[in-house]
């Protein structure tokens, strides 16, 4: 074989290869998305969450401030922290400044969270970024 027959053979297999990890990546996503992203798991998410959202308006009443971590709700706000039934079945919760005057909640599809459904204290309502 010649050797500009070497390179285009070698360079196609690369382009195979990356191809076929692109393609798996993008079905991976897509499986995760139709398993665990439906309206029916979204919704069921947001009403675990809605649970959590009034703990941790419980929690800020007596308080005065949110808690740093969902854990510090249980066991006297919530006996547990369900999890969300869609994306990664994860919650991401982080107080707003260091007073822990608000807070964001949200789930989503890792790794980077996309799609998701966040909750902001300050807004009062659920938002979903697709």
């Amino acid at each position: 074989m010649n050797r500009g027959i070497k390179i285009a053979a070698g360079a196609l297999g690369c382009f195979v290869v990356l191809g076929l990890a692109f393609c798996g990546g993008l079905g991976a996503l897509l499986w995760a998305l139709d398993d665990n992203w439906s309206d029916r798991t979204v919704t069921e998410s947001q009403a675990i969450g809605d649970e959590i959202i009034d703990a941790l308006g419980d929690y800020h009443a007596d308080f005065g401030r949110y808690p740093e971590r969902l854990e510090e709700l249980v066991p006297f706000y919530l006996q547990e922290i369900r999890r969300p039934t869609a994306g990664s079945r994860e919650w991401a919760y982080q107080t707003q400044d260091v007073c822990g005057d608000g807070f964001f909640l949200q789930f989503g599809v890792e790794p980077y969270m996309y799609p998701t459904s966040f909750y902001s204290s300050d807004e009062g309502y659920w938002s979903v970024d697709m």
